[in-house]
């Protein structure tokens, strides 16, 4: 791939033209809202859905970005197509949208990026299931700030990913508030499969994942009930499967927490097998909705690449 372009204030230019004020408060202070999504065959998947909150972000926030929503999905589908003739076939996109109240006195900075997704970080875990730990820090309390705002401010997933990562090597975080009650991953949504039942954390706890919104639709297509609760570590230990969903991985299968494998020991790792029967045909349902198979393509630009996963 060339240089990808990006669009900055109302302007489509080579990333390395792409300058930033050092008083941004995006950059001061976390001062700003994002959304992400992705393409499936080099189709932006549910973009008004993530522009839809990246404007509730932007209200909470009280920023005006200066594009009302349908001039934002313009400026959106102008990147995406300034990118799209550079990257491979079998490649896909992430395409994010920054926002932040800018420079004082200056107004707000849009930005929008978009870059092939690297496949490689996560590709081997459709087969194996990633490893979740619960790190020391906690997700912020909702009466500090409301979850279902996507905001710059990240430190806290960052600190959760370097913990997980100290405490077990290539695990990714899950977060929990100060109650003990989980939220989500640092990047991820999160859900059990419990006795036929698909469970997740309750609305107002978490970001209103809007894959995890159509990971919900799928189930339910299938005969699933998804219902929402307070869980627990505990919860998770006693599941028969879990899994994880966000923008670039779909469903990825999950297979244990802090070291102890998910569902009854019939795995050879001690626990239930991985991708369990439920993650096995949500996996599936989201192929069907892509397009295409989505793991295929993951496992191939692995391949390709020949550099390890990353």
């Amino acid at each position: 791939m060339t240089e990808p372009i990006v669009y900055l204030n109302g302007r489509l230019i080579p990333e390395s033209e792409a300058h930033l004020s050092i008083w941004d408060r995006g950059f001061t202070m976390g001062d700003g809202v994002f959304d992400v999504t992705r393409t499936f065959g080099h189709r932006p998947f549910r973009l008004e859905a993530h522009i839809a909150r990246l404007y509730r972000s932007l209200r909470y926030v009280h920023i005006n970005p200066g594009l009302a929503p349908q001039e934002m999905r313009q400026a959106a589908e102008g990147t995406l197509a300034a990118n799209r003739e550079d990257v491979a076939p079998d490649d896909d996109l992430r395409l994010t949208l920054r926002v932040s109240r800018g420079a004082p006195g200056a107004g707000p900075t849009v930005l929008i990026t978009c870059r092939p997704i690297a496949f490689g970080r996560f590709a081997h875990l459709y087969q194996e299931g990633v490893e979740l730990v619960t790190p020391p820090v906690r997700a912020i309390s909702r009466d500090i700030l409301d979850p279902r705002v996507k905001t710059q401010s990240r430190i806290v997933n960052a600190l959760a990913e370097i913990q997980a990562a100290a405490a077990r090597p290539g695990s990714w975080p899950l977060l929990c508030n100060s109650r003990g009650v989980i939220t989500e991953g640092a990047r991820a949504n999160f859900m059990v499969v419990q006795d036929g039942l698909i469970l997740a954390p309750k609305e107002g706890r978490v970001l209103a994942g809007v894959t995890a919104a159509a990971t919900a639709e799928l189930a339910e297509g299938l005969g699933y009930s998804v219902e929402e609760r307070d869980l627990t570590p505990y919860d998770v230990l006693l599941a028969d499967e879990a899994f994880v969903t966000s923008t670039s991985i779909c469903v990825l299968p999950v297979r244990s927490l802090n070291g102890a494998p998910i569902g009854a020991p019939t795995g050879p790792t001690g626990g239930g097998v991985v991708p369990g029967p439920v993650v096995t045909q949500l996996m599936t349902a989201w192929q069907e909705l892509a397009g295409f198979d989505y793991v295929a393509q993951a496992l191939k630009y692995a391949e390709r690449k020949g550099q390890g996963f990353r």
